[in-house]
């Protein structure tokens, strides 16, 4: 009679036995050394105020007869990064053009608020930029030694900003704002860290990429292959969801009767095939 009793309940939970699918996991990528293709360096003159393109990337202010509120526009091109993408670590790399045991430079970071970025063409364009409303301050920079690259504060929210814009999708260019404009770094004798070039600058972003959810439909069967120790648990998979790895299966039993997935007594291990459209999954089980 308790053999009867498990066969009976294997079959009457069938009806009503869940099916868990296992979704797509997310995926962590490093993506490193991102060398800016092109990058645009303004000034301020103190005495008429006039802002023009400056001859070399300058970050911090001076004052006196000098230039001060320097700023640099960076644009990376071809941005590996999906659109809606977790950004985990992001950082501005640059690399010191000179030695300067000056004072502490103060800046900010932020990012061109844009789906993809165009080269800079002026000052005008430049400054009419929208910038992200995410940033980061990059306070107390030290003394620079020539040919060391320097490492920024994380700013990963203003990566975020841009990669979860709609219209960002990736390969996308993007333009990352470094300056003083508000002047807060220290003043009188004072000379700004400094770098040169397009290639004195790399982005270094680590992401975590964001998970499709797909969603199937599937249909349990009874049990076949019912013996004295052993059965064998069937499915057909209705729908795959169009996920291009296929649908992984886990089947519960129990000699109890629920409903419940979380209250069954006994599980299969996840199904080492994954099925698609049109396919019956199935699991050998031996009864407890």
């Amino acid at each position: 009679m308790l053999h009867k009793r498990i066969i009976l309940a294997l079959l009457y939970i069938m009806a009503i036995m869940p099916i868990i699918v296992m979704p797509s996991p997310t995926y962590a990528t490093t993506m490193a050394n991102n060398t800016a293709t092109s990058n645009f360096s303004i000034r301020q003159n103190p005495t008429t105020s006039v802002w023009s393109q400056g001859t070399f990337n300058y970050v911090g202010c001076v004052n006196g007869s000098n230039d001060t509120k320097y700023g640099i526009g960076i644009r990376f091109s071809a941005v590996p990064i999906p659109q809606g993408a977790t950004i985990d670590a992001a950082y501005l790399i640059v690399t010191s053009a000179g030695t300067y045991a000056q004072d502490t430079v103060n800046s900010i970071i932020q990012g061109g608020d844009a789906d993809s970025a165009a080269a800079f063409a002026t000052v005008a364009d430049y400054q009419a930029r929208t910038r992200t409303s995410a940033y980061e301050p990059w306070l107390g920079i030290d003394h620079w030694t020539a040919g060391v690259e320097y490492q920024s504060e994380d700013i990963s929210a203003v990566v975020e900003e841009i990669v979860d814009r709609a219209g960002w999708v990736s390969g996308n260019n993007m333009v990352i704002f470094w300056d003083d404009h508000n002047a807060a770094s220290s003043q009188g004798s004072y000379v700004p860290a400094i770098v040169r070039g397009g290639a004195s600058y790399k982005l270094m972003v680590e992401y975590t990429a964001a998970t499709a959810v797909s969603y199937c439909n599937v249909t349990t069967k009874d049990a076949s292959g019912i013996g004295s120790g052993s059965a064998v648990f069937n499915a057909y998979i209705d729908e795959d969801g169009d996920d291009p790895n296929g649908v992984a299966v886990q089947f519960g039993y129990s000699n109890v009767s629920t409903a419940l997935f979380s209250n069954y007594l006994w599980f299969t291990s996840w199904s080492t095939a994954n099925y698609t459209e049109g396919e019956a999954a199935v699991s050998a089980v031996s009864p407890h």
